[in-house]
């Protein structure tokens, strides 16, 4: 591995590289736990008008688990892009059934 002054004679004009290797958890401000993904999963559901109590959320270690029946398409797809939309959300593993 070359080091900084390697790099400068490389690279001309650049006085410094500096290398850092930052884990997500690092990037976050603060920590969100399970229950309060899970609490802002459904709060919104209910603001998007996704009957939540169809459906069951399970978070573990930021890893959302749902499952249940909605009765439309839309309402599926609508689901997904909530829980990606929550920052502390590392994945979704969905199971719900659209009933016709």
């Amino acid at each position: 591995m070359k080091n900084n002054s390697e790099l400068n004679n490389e690279f001309n004009g650049v006085r410094s590289l500096d290398f850092a290797i930052i884990g997500l958890d690092a990037c976050q401000a603060s920590k969100t736990n399970d229950e309060e993904i899970a609490a802002k999963i459904i709060e919104l559901l209910n603001k998007n008008w996704i009957p939540a109590l169809k459906l069951n959320i399970m978070v573990k270690d930021g890893w959302v688990n749902i499952d249940g029946e909605l009765r439309w398409n839309f309402q599926n797809d609508a689901v997904k892009k909530i829980i990606c939309s929550i920052a502390a959300v590392k994945g979704v593993t969905n199971n719900i059934t659209v009933t016709v």
